[in-house]
């Protein structure tokens, strides 16, 4: 019974530890013994070395069929990670952010990655990450897609990367016959949107800054709009 108890003891004891370390982490990245958990807190842009989305529709009027096409992806992402990595021993690290992009001037996508690090010093790194993109601000695609990542950290606020993401647009089929009898049909095929981005990103207290004025920027421009809406 006496060792049950100290088992116990000493079991309680561990948790209690890694429930203080999750409790204080770093905010800035650093391997172990310096640092247990660490904050992620990175904002980046990447440039798109795939071809835009160009997205078709086809027009069909009795026997003639037209079509049209416009460009549903761009060339720029501004992206938000924000999560927890815990160091499991001095050369690996395990996390998960949330992963929000904006592919500027077009479309707003999110979702969630969990991330593994390499620690190659006190500094340098380098991270693989994935998981799914769960929501987006358009109406075009379908969810979930799919979000992967590999980064080169030089040091704790500072890395190249590169982004890749898969999404799947919606397809729309809409028929009707006039009173002549001639049939009327707009018809867009599900396409795949692959993106792959080269791009840069900071991080530690850099990346902080950086994402809370986005934050700010963003509500300012909610607060325009809504308040635009109601005049």
């Amino acid at each position: 019974m006496r060792y049950f108890r100290c088992g116990l003891i000493v079991m309680a004891s561990a948790i209690c530890f890694r429930v203080e370390a999750f409790a204080q982490p770093c905010l800035s990245a650093k391997p172990l013994p310096h640092c247990d958990t660490f904050f992620i807190t990175e904002f980046g842009y990447g440039y798109k070395a795939t071809s835009p989305l160009k997205r078709r529709t086809f027009n069909m009027i009795g026997d003639s069929t037209s079509f049209y096409e416009y460009e549903l992806t761009g060339r720029h992402l501004l992206s938000s990670e924000l999560g927890l990595m815990h160091n499991l021993n001095e050369n690996y690290g395990l996390g998960f952010t949330h992963f929000f992009g904006w592919d500027v001037g077009h479309h707003l996508h999110g979702g969630v990655k969990l991330r593994v690090r390499k620690w190659f010093g006190e500094k340098a790194s380098l991270e693989v990450s994935g998981g799914p993109l769960l929501w987006g601000a358009a109406g075009e695609f379908d969810y979930p897609g799919f979000v992967a990542g590999v980064s080169l950290n030089l040091n704790e606020w500072e890395s190249l990367n590169l982004t890749v993401t898969s999404l799947q647009t919606q397809s729309y089929d809409y028929a009707y016959f006039d009173y002549d009898g001639r049939r009327y049909r707009n018809f867009t095929p599900r396409q795949r949107e692959l993106g792959v981005y080269a791009g840069y990103k900071f991080g530690s207290k850099p990346g902080l800054v950086l994402n809370a004025a986005a934050l700010v920027s963003l509500a300012y421009i909610l607060a325009l709009f809504f308040s635009a809406g109601y005049d």
